[in-house]
């Protein structure tokens, strides 16, 4: 059966656009969130992570939830995880988020984006830039 396929997350009854080949309205998705079992739900943030647009996942999970639980998450992300890597790096590097622990990807991005502003910065200093 085809279902048409909806950026309105809003509405109930709409189908997400980005659960395309598992379709299911926005309520049933609510619905599974709240009741899934735990590998369960992590499929499913999984794909919302992987298919959903980046400014909208926050309605299926907090930036806090999502680094708290980046390890089982992590796995789930597909193409999208280098994305989600960054973000995470930029928003602790610039303060905007608390972790309690660093996971190792996150760590090698903050590393690489300060070695990446201290060769700019010794670059500018030297007139090079």
């Amino acid at each position: 059966m085809a279902v048409l396929l909806s950026s309105d997350l809003d509405d109930p009854n709409a189908y997400p656009y980005f659960l395309w080949d598992d379709p299911m309205t926005n309520s049933e998705l609510r619905e599974r969130l709240a009741t899934a079992s735990p590998p369960e739900h992590t499929r499913l943030l999984g794909k919302i992570l992987r298919e959903a647009r980046d400014t909208e996942v926050w309605r299926y999970i907090t930036p806090e939830e999502f680094a708290r639980r980046w390890d089982e998450l992590a796995p789930h992300l597909g193409r999208r995880r280098p994305f989600w890597e960054w973000l995470f790096t930029s928003w602790v590097s610039q303060g905007l988020l608390q972790v309690a622990r660093m996971p190792t990807a996150w760590s090698r991005g903050l590393e690489q984006a300060w070695r990446h502003d201290t060769e700019r910065e010794t670059r500018c200093t030297m007139g090079l830039e």
